[in-house]
């Protein structure tokens, strides 16, 4: 995977991440509805925690609320996984070349132990 389908892959899944919030919005508004439009209007609590919310540093969050954003993240990760994996093989794939050795597994785990 190059760096250009890393990042189609990446705003593919932040679209489908807002397209969630969207619909998550949408469902706890009220609907009003004019003879030519529709109106949907955000409850005032909500407003303001989402305010709260979106004021507040990650590290002041509830854990409540960081995991929502760790449930986010979860969505990315095979892609970042994926492409760390096949990072790794291209190094390792070099090395070999040079007559060096080292496995892709090991360089993964390395990456693993230093984090």
């Amino acid at each position: 995977m190059n760096r250009q389908a890393l990042i189609e892959q990446l705003a593919d899944k932040e679209h489908a991440s807002w397209a969630r919030w969207m619909d998550y919005l949408f469902n706890r508004c009220d609907l009003e509805q004019g003879r030519n439009h529709f109106r949907y209007i955000i409850p005032h609590e909500l407003v303001q925690r989402w305010k709260r919310q979106a004021d507040t540093p990650y590290a002041g969050l509830s854990e409540k609320e960081k995991q929502s954003d760790r449930d986010e993240v979860a969505h990315i990760l095979p892609i970042i996984d994926e492409y760390m994996k096949q990072a790794v093989t291209a190094i390792s794939n070099a090395q070999m070349k040079q007559g060096v050795r080292l496995h892709p597994d090991a360089m993964l785990r390395a990456i693993e132990e230093m984090t």
